[in-house]
């Protein structure tokens, strides 16, 4: 039984060496998908907000064409919406890149006390 433990704490200490062996590699893996994973959300909120700049001004073109508002201006209504879903993911995207950069081991601890939650 003696033994049989002996091997099992063996096992535990060369698997608490191995993890903190690997422990920067992680960190920087979890440092570098936060950086990629801002930069795509920035990247979404530009090219919606892109398009919606493209049909709002689209629909006050034709706007002003019918001289007044109709139901049928598609475009300005959609442009709007567009906006305000595109600002979203670029304003999210930029808050968590300034903290990844400012703070990267605040951003580590944040992460990993998400994922043990």
């Amino acid at each position: 039984m003696e033994k049989e433990l002996a091997e099992l704490l063996k096992l535990v200490k060369g698997g608490a060496d191995w993890t903190i062996e690997q422990a920067p590699d992680v960190a920087r893996e979890i440092i570098a998908w936060g950086i990629w994973s801002s930069a795509i959300e920035m990247v979404i909120g530009f090219v919606l907000i892109g398009i919606s700049i493209y049909l709002i001004k689209c629909g006050i073109v034709w706007t002003k064409e019918e001289h007044g508002f109709m139901e049928e201006n598609w475009k300005l209504i959609t442009g709007i919406g567009l906006l305000a879903v595109g600002l979203i993911p670029t304003i999210v995207g930029i808050v968590y890149l300034i903290k990844i950069i400012v703070a990267p081991k605040l951003y580590l601890i944040s992460y990993i006390s998400e994922l043990l939650k």
